[in-house]
């Protein structure tokens, strides 16, 4: 019996155990189950090596505006320009890949294939930096604290955002025991050091 046979029998075992089992039990139980049989799944797919268009982005001096934050406001200041950046990116046909603290990974031409992924990519990149601008622009909408004062320092008014591009070859596959989608190869790696060197504006 194969792996997914066991899983798919236990599943149905739990399920005739609602009677004996507290109901949050069983389903707790079978949403464990189905994220394996999902992970096998997603292991069956073949790594494929493809051209695709890699956009990096970062928040430059991350640490000095950090330091002039309290961790709470970083993170309010973090998860929000995330919200709005990734929706710039997915506006333009790019796949979130990841995102790695103060930095986002993008892929345009992945999973699906995408002709103009160097100009999307490009064109996405000028979009976060008017985006960047807007936030700049902006108080954020959240309540205000006893003493009526924005609860965000004014550090965000100084909030810069590096993006680097590159297109190449790379192998898309899963990887790690949580069998990520990502993209491996040089062309990564270019695309991470070119945006560290380089601060792209609109």
């Amino acid at each position: 019996m194969t792996e997914r046979e066991q899983i798919e029998q236990a599943i149905a075992v739990l399920e005739t155990q609602r009677a004996v089992l507290d109901d949050a039990v069983v389903d707790t139980m079978i949403a464990v189950a189905r994220e394996r049989l999902h992970a096998l799944d997603k292991a069956k797919v073949t790594p494929q090596r493809k051209q695709v268009t890699i956009l990096f982005a970062d928040v430059s001096d991350f640490m000095a505006m950090a330091e002039a934050m309290d961790p709470e406001e970083v993170g309010d200041t973090i998860n929000d320009l995330w919200t709005r950046l990734d929706r710039v990116i997915v506006a333009h046909g790019g796949m979130i890949d990841k995102h790695i603290g103060d930095g986002v990974m993008a892929l345009f031409g992945a999973p699906a294939a995408c002709e103009d992924g160097p100009e999307q990519a490009v064109r996405a990149a000028l979009a976060i930096q008017r985006e960047v601008r807007r936030m700049q622009a902006q108080e954020p909408v959240l309540p205000l604290t006893d003493d009526s004062q924005p609860p965000w320092p004014r550090a965000t008014r100084s909030l810069a955002v590096r993006v680097g591009i590159n297109t190449g070859p790379v192998l898309l596959c899963h990887v790690g025991t949580t069998l990520e989608y990502t993209a491996i190869g040089d062309a990564v790696n270019v695309a991470s050091e070119f945006h560290e060197r380089l601060d792209i504006s609109g």
